[in-house]
């Protein structure tokens, strides 16, 4: 996939590093900033979020709210919560939400087949 696959970030000290899409478990904007979370490291992208979702669309994210795309990929479960929105575990234990116009939507983007 070469870099087509890659997202710019700065870590914690400024540094500049190049994310693959396959370790980002989601995106997150905050205020006017936009951060991406792997399973060690949260780091800081220069873009926002619908620039992002552009780049990555590709790539098994979706929105799980407004603020927030997600790696489908690094989904390890799903349930449905109060209000229609669904709590989404991620690979690494972390728990999101998916709001109510969106977790639907999620759902229907997943690839997990069902086993009979």
């Amino acid at each position: 996939m070469g870099d087509a696959n890659k997202i710019t970030g700065y870590g914690e000290h400024r540094e500049l590093y190049r994310i693959s899409t396959d370790e980002i478990l989601y995106f997150e904007a905050v205020g006017e900033k936009v951060f991406a979370y792997t399973e060690q490291e949260i780091y800081e992208i220069k873009n926002r979020l619908y620039q992002i979702e552009e780049k990555v669309k590709a790539y098994d994210f979706t929105r799980a709210s407004k603020s927030m795309l997600v790696n489908t990929d690094r989904i390890s479960s799903i349930a449905s919560i109060s209000g229609s929105r669904g709590k989404i575990m991620m690979d690494n234990g972390e728990a999101v939400i998916a709001s109510r116009m969106y977790y639907k939507p999620l759902l229907s983007s997943m690839k997990w087949k069902k086993i009979s």
